[in-house]
């Protein structure tokens, strides 16, 4: 196997993906979906995406095809035929993931910190946000490295998840959206799906251990109290239970450099 870096952009770079937040979340369990757990790194832009994936050189020209097709459905504009280049050494793959982390800034886009961006994989590669078929194999190419250097290369500073005392403060409105895009879904959480499920379970487990009562959770959640319930006995792995922790954690951190809340 070997690493391609593979870029699908629009004729004459017009949009590709249209800023809703629904759209963006759209286009990256697309791509997880198509490319597995073969994906290192992804980022979603306007008019183009970047992937970073490892595959062999005689599949990837089917490959390329395969992810045009997949995203045509959610394309603003016809999508050319993917660009793929192979990626030479260690050194040139360390600077693909800085530049999957910093398009926006890149290109001059509206700055939107890679940590709050549902296009970039930061939060992939953190754990603040669990998507079923992503595996972070990026830190098997590079085994020296972990989360912190992540961190780094996307100007933050490495976070704890908040503690359950941290999600009381907070309220339940916001453990509803940081569990709700720690699934890789936009706001509001509805439907029937594996990961809204997946994500309401998140909110109880959470909700219960910092204290909110299960009707107020019903309420926020839209469901009944033994709804709540029959969740709490549903089992939910540890790294889903800290997504959203982590993912809060994120929102309260502060870029210095910016001068904001993220």
């Amino acid at each position: 196997m070997s690493l391609w870096h593979v870029t699908l952009a629009t004729e004459n770079r017009q949009l590709l993906v249209r800023p809703e937040e629904s759209i963006r979340c759209a286009v990256v369990r697309t791509l997880i979906r198509v490319v597995g757990d073969s994906l290192l790194l992804f980022s979603v832009v306007d008019d183009h995406v970047h992937l970073v994936a490892d595959k062999e050189k005689a599949e990837i020209g089917q490959f390329g095809r395969a992810i045009r097709l997949a995203l045509r459905p959610l394309a603003a504009n016809p999508i050319d035929a993917a660009r793929p280049r192979p990626v030479e050494n260690r050194r040139h793959l360390i600077t693909l993931v800085e530049y999957a982390l910093v398009q926006k800034d890149h290109h001059g886009i509206q700055p939107v910190p890679a940590i709050s961006d549902a296009g970039s994989c930061f939060q992939d590669l953190v754990g603040a946000r669990r998507i079923p078929g992503f595996k972070p194999v990026l830190y098997d190419h590079l085994p020296r490295w972990s989360r912190a250097d992540v961190y780094r290369l996307a100007g933050a500073a490495p976070v704890p998840p908040v503690t359950p005392e941290k999600v009381r403060e907070l309220g339940v409105s916001r453990l509803v959206a940081a569990s709700a895009r720690a699934c890789g879904l936009p706001l509001p959480l509805t439907g029937r799906s594996d990961q809204a499920v997946t994500a309401r379970r998140m909110v109880v487990h959470i909700g219960l251990e910092s204290g909110f009562p299960a009707p107020e959770l019903a309420r926020f959640l839209g469901i009944t109290r033994e709804g709540v319930y029959r969740a709490r006995h549903q089992p939910l792995p540890d790294d889903l239970v800290l997504a959203p922790r982590l993912r809060l954690a994120l929102e309260e951190w502060r870029t210095p450099a910016l001068g904001r809340r993220v």
